[in-house]
């Protein structure tokens, strides 16, 4: 049985599964952070749509394979596999730890643990 909080975060990654952006910055607050450990911090949605949007373009599909999902009060933390394939055919099979912090029904502070390297090497190698 899963709680309201777990299925934001669901719904959050089945709008990335079909690859649509707008439907999945639905799910943030507008002051929404990302910290995207790898890579950086975003701040609030726009900053936000303009790091996806144009990853977004690169995808031929992508897939969020969530394996556990633990929630406590506002946060859930998922454990999952980032399956991504990118035009041209290169693709990778990203493991990824993610905690998201919830506020009124809306995913406010998302963070994203994975091994930019094995990213790379992935796709590089496909």
């Amino acid at each position: 049985m899963s709680t309201a909080n777990e299925q934001v975060v669901v719904g959050f990654f089945k709008a990335f599964d079909r690859l649509d952006l707008e439907e999945a910055l639905s799910y943030l607050t507008e002051d929404c952070v990302h910290d995207d450990k790898p890579v950086g911090i975003h701040r609030g949605k726009e900053e936000i749509r303009r790091f996806f949007a144009p990853q977004m373009k690169d995808l031929k599909s992508f897939r969020a394979e969530l394996k556990e999902t633990l929630s406590v009060g506002n946060m859930v933390m998922n454990e999952r596999v980032d399956w991504i394939e990118l035009q041209g055919g290169k693709k990778a099979a990203l493991p990824v730890m993610g905690a998201f912090e919830i506020r009124a029904g809306k995913i406010a502070v998302w963070r994203d643990y994975y091994d930019m390297g094995s990213f790379h090497k992935q796709i590089s190698e496909s």
